[in-house]
């Protein structure tokens, strides 16, 4: 399989949560970026769900981007002004894509 450059059209940012001390030594979240690339962006699935305190909507999606050693489910997506949560990361053949599962929740 090669990697088609032209598919990959919707730019995104991958963050990991950092901690960071305030002057009062507490711990505080921080979300730094770790890699920038272009996506094929493939919607997968969609939810809703009613609950005692209203209604939530699940989003899945899919994201394939050229191969990115290093990340993991611990890491968020950024894009199209959203943000999203790697629930898996894959390898597509031989190192040259990685298909990242993600979700949503509203």
């Amino acid at each position: 399989m090669r990697f088609a450059a032209g598919k990959h059209d919707r730019p995104i940012k991958i963050e990991r949560m950092i901690l960071e001390q305030d002057d009062f030594g507490q711990e505080i979240p921080k979300w730094v970026l770790v890699h920038q690339a272009y996506a094929q962006v493939l919607p997968n699935t969609g939810t809703e769900r009613f609950t005692s305190d209203g209604k939530h909507s699940q989003e899945i999606a899919r994201v394939n981007i050229r191969y990115k050693d290093g990340l993991d489910p611990t890491m968020r997506v950024q894009f199209n002004c959203k943000i999203y949560r790697i629930l898996a990361v894959t390898e597509i053949g031989r190192r040259e894509a990685t298909e990242l599962f993600l979700e949503r929740w509203a």
